[in-house]
């Protein structure tokens, strides 16, 4: 049988019962065969094991040599794997889709970072990977949240706004100051992100964030610019400033964290 199909049906019985099924002329299970065969061909691997508190019958406990073999590929997961505990079934069915998420979010979003032109001068490796994880533990706080994009030159963000809208959260665009602040006036926004400089003005993003306070708008605002300099620090009432596409999303979970968390 095709070997995700002879794995899926070995899972389900090692799920009924802790009965160690070794093949025969094998010295290791079945599980374990296909354990050493996942990480052989580098594949994303999610171990779950049954709570030692949790009550099993005396005919589902394995004896021994079965008992020790199974111990010693326990301890072995341990060290090389983070691994999450379960009871019910009904428990591992949840910590199962919600891992096969995350994971699912993550690479999407790894992806995407990768998938910018020139990725290396925008995010780092260590950075693709700390924002991908994060979007992916904190995506329930971002579904539903809604971010005005104000930019002249709004194809310049679309990697981002791809990625965002892929967490579920809704995008708007606005290209000059004015119809950003009818915008904000009309609806509802948890962050804006704004470029700083706009047609010829260098400082436009500045005189937009004066405009919204003095019509009482209080939103984190983030402002993105061609070349940061950390010299000059964050503009007063900025919620951050950068160039880069990592710690762009960072301070966007930031700040929804902060307003939706």
């Amino acid at each position: 049988m095709p070997w995700r199909n002879r794995a899926f049906r070995c899972f389900c019985r090692h799920l009924r019962s802790q009965v160690w099924i070794v093949p025969s002329g094998s010295t290791i299970s079945i599980t374990e065969e296909e354990f050493n065969f996942a990480r052989e061909k580098k594949k994303p691997t999610f171990c779950f094991f049954v709570d030692d508190d949790y009550a099993w019958l005396p005919r589902h406990i394995e004896a021994e040599p079965g008992q020790s073999k199974l111990k010693a590929f326990k301890d072995r997961i341990k060290t090389r794997l983070v691994r999450d505990i379960f009871t019910t079934p009904e428990d591992l069915a949840y910590k199962l889709s919600t891992s096969l998420g995350r994971f699912l979010i993550t690479s999407k979003v790894k992806a995407r970072l990768e998938d910018i032109p020139r990725s290396s001068d925008v995010s780092t490796e260590h950075g693709r990977n700390q924002v991908a994880r994060r979007a992916a533990r904190l995506q329930p706080i971002f579904r539903g949240a809604r971010v005005l994009l104000v930019n002249d030159f709004p194809a310049e963000m679309e990697h981002v706004t791809g990625i965002l809208r892929a967490l579920g959260v809704e995008v708007e665009v606005a290209t000059t100051s004015e119809d950003a602040t009818s915008m904000l006036a009309q609806r509802q926004f948890d962050v804006v992100i704004s470029d700083m400089r706009r047609g010829e003005t260098p400082d436009e993003g500045l005189r937009f964030l004066k405009r919204m306070r003095e019509k009482r708008v209080y939103l984190p605002t983030i402002f993105t610019v061609g070349q940061y300099k950390p010299e000059l620090g964050t503009p007063a009432h900025a919620f951050g400033i950068t160039n880069r596409v990592d710690e762009l999303l960072n301070l966007l979970f930031d700040a929804l964290e902060r307003t939706r968390g």
